[in-house]
């Protein structure tokens, strides 16, 4: 199958959506399609600058990329650009670039949120311009109108996205988004490193691994609060920080490393970061908003399980399979109970690591999502020739 890929930005920019538009091209290429790219997509100078005066101005936020008179002119962009290829699907990285789309050929987007579905839970509405509020909801229904298939990286994005805005749930499908990280380790690599960790040979200090830019909302104040009342209960523990570098008092210092952020496309930042997944005893993220979450999906990629707040997306790709969820007002104490049995059992720590590798191999890597999207691609197509007969 022949797929034109679209995206508004740098095909091999690893630092958007945490690699995630390469992955999914190196996906749908791995699922043994041909794909065409076409990114890096033109952005008017002055109608950047002017959203800037404006957001400046009003001390709201604005978005470009939802702004109907950029989409028309990528839209245009991309009908130019794509005029004498041979393709017989479009593939979007995002949403809104379907919303001006005027091709006879089917077109299919994946993202992991709607518009809506961040408002008022990832974003505040008050916190936005009222004319962005107005243009991101009009893209984003024009665009489900406009697709033929709306994939979406988890059932809370795609019940949110019915929700606000009415579309066909025959539409929607669900495919969640793979680990961006790779290493090549096989099942007798990683049963090696599990056997390693304090969890199993009760030597040392158990390890919990953070991953994220931003502190507060990634749930890090309650990932070191664990920690430390792990500590206070004689379990000898620390939280290792990679990502952020925040303000920490002086008397939770001593259960904290903080790394700092390690950039993936660096040969040697991305062997500390591999490093530190497979350490760790467990993996920490107790955020308080969250779309999907990769980063647990690459802690499953190491055979770390996964501690998690069931909030957004994260129930998608964190289950009894590879860790455990917690409500959002569950409490540190709450935690720790969840935490004990299995770090203190040997033997349910090794089954639990293992379960979640094996998880990671036949479900979070990024082989298994693009057989899936190549069948929901081609499913489209075959709808479209039905409708044409």
């Amino acid at each position: 199958m022949k797929i034109l890929y679209i995206t508004p930005y740098k095909i091999n920019d690893n630092g958007v959506s945490s690699g995630t538009v390469v992955s999914v091209k190196n996906a749908l290429i791995d699922a043994g399609n041909e794909v065409t790219v076409i990114d890096d997509l033109h952005i008017p100078k002055w109608f950047s600058f002017f959203l800037k005066i404006v957001s400046k101005l009003s001390s709201k936020q604005t978005d470009i990329l939802r702004e109907p008179y950029v989409l028309k002119k990528m839209a245009s962009e991309i009908e130019k650009r794509s005029k004498n290829l041979d393709f017989d699907a479009v593939f979007s990285q995002t949403s809104v670039l379907c919303a001006f789309y005027k091709g006879k050929k089917p077109i299919v987007f994946y993202t992991d949120a709607s518009f809506g579905g961040m408002l008022d839970y990832y974003w505040n509405p008050k916190d936005w311009a009222s004319f962005s509020l107005k243009h991101g909801n009009l893209v984003e229904k024009m665009a489900l109108e406009n697709c033929n298939r709306a994939i979406y990286a988890s059932q809370w994005a795609t019940n949110t996205a019915i929700k606000c805005y009415g579309i066909d749930p025959q539409k929607c499908v669900v495919i969640n988004r793979g680990a961006n990280i790779y290493h090549g380790l096989k099942m007798n690599d990683i049963r090696k490193w599990v056997e390693n960790r304090a969890c199993v040979t009760s030597k040392g200090e158990y390890r919990f691994l953070f991953v994220g830019r931003n502190w507060e909302r990634k749930g890090g104040p309650l990932a070191l609060e664990i920690v430390t009342l792990l500590n206070q209960m004689g379990y000898h523990s620390r939280l290792i920080v990679v990502g952020c570098k925040p303000v920490i008092n002086d008397s939770q210092k001593k259960y904290i490393e903080l790394i700092g952020f390690l950039d993936k496309s660096i040969p040697t930042e991305n062997e500390r970061l591999q490093n530190e997944f497979l350490k760790s005893d467990f993996y920490l993220q107790p955020s308080k908003q969250e779309a999907q979450g990769i980063a647990y999906t690459e802690a499953s990629a190491f055979g770390v399980p996964v501690i998690a707040t069931n909030t957004g997306g994260v129930s998608g790709v964190v289950t009894e399979r590879n860790g455990f969820l917690l409500e959002t007002d569950d409490t540190a104490n709450e935690y720790v109970k969840k935490i004990l049995p299995v770090l203190t059992d040997k033997e349910m720590y090794k089954s639990l690591a293992m379960n979640t590798f094996a998880f990671y191999q036949d479900s979070l890597n990024w082989g298994s999502v693009g057989k899936r999207l190549t069948a929901t691609v081609e499913e489209a197509i075959e709808e479209q020739n039905r409708r044409k007969l």
